[in-house]
């Protein structure tokens, strides 16, 4: 499947923006969960996907982490469905609806779940998808679980297993971003990895996070999620609509 093109290329003026302000010693907002502004964490907020790194601050660029999710499941979807499009403006609604309509004449969740079994060979990951595109579950939950995404946002990653290949994977990411932030210090601090799937965390410093040493410690409790406004904030869906989007993955 292709994937979407030009995050870096598109963010990359912001993010010169960011480093340039705090060089130059301008007020930064720093948003650390803690409620600290000490220490060199990572500056901006990503997505870091399969090896890649997509700039996801929403202050200093034009879409956040739930954009970037929301706008890709509504991609994966489509493309299961033999959409051949562009994926910008999927995170817009109508715009969603209009092209479900043009691909497959229907834009229901229940109809496009239909369609999904009578048409497509393996649209098992897509079916799972299908309440965050409609927005009845939340998007950035749904590419973490389904899809293995990374959260990065200043002083911690979220992920939703820590196996070896999650923690390789982050590892890359970071590595990536300390490279283009240019942020050396960062070396010398921790990262705090955060399991969604045990609600428990995981300290490491970062040259060791850099050196593939997975860590042996013990987890500890983790803070919980509220990044970014409207978090865990999604439509109710009615009983009926969750049990045939379910439904449709059988046993």
């Amino acid at each position: 499947m292709r994937r979407v093109q030009g995050h870096r290329r598109r963010f990359q003026p912001h993010l010169d923006e960011f480093n340039r302000e705090v060089k130059e010693g301008k007020p930064v907002m720093r948003r650390w969960m803690n409620g600290s502004a000490d220490g060199d964490m990572i500056r901006g907020e990503y997505w870091i996907v399969d090896t890649d790194v997509w700039y996801a601050d929403g202050t200093y660029g034009d879409t956040d982490h739930r954009t970037h999710a929301l706008q890709y499941i509504r991609y994966v979807i489509l493309m299961e469905l033999g959409w051949n499009g562009e994926s910008d403006s999927l995170c817009d609604g109508s715009v969603f609806r209009e092209e479900l309509i043009k691909t497959i004449g229907c834009y229901s969740m229940p109809d496009v779940l239909e369609r999904l079994q009578a048409d497509c060979a393996h649209p098992e990951q897509s079916i799972r998808l299908l309440s965050a595109a409609f927005e009845y579950s939340e998007p950035r939950e749904a590419v973490m679980r389904e899809l293995g995404w990374k959260w990065v946002k200043n002083g911690w990653v979220g992920t939703q297993y820590l196996t070896e290949d999650d923690f390789s994977k982050i590892a890359k990411g970071i590595d990536r971003i300390l490279d283009e932030e240019d942020n050396e210090e960062m070396l010398k601090e921790e990262v705090e990895i955060r399991i969604a799937s045990t609600g428990r965390s995981q300290y490491i410093n970062i040259d060791d996070l850099l050196s593939h040493r997975f860590p042996a410690g013990n987890t500890t409790t983790t803070a919980l999620y509220a990044p970014e406004p409207g978090y865990g904030v999604a439509q109710a869906m009615d009983r009926s609509q969750l049990h045939l989007c379910y439904a449709g993955l059988g046993d």
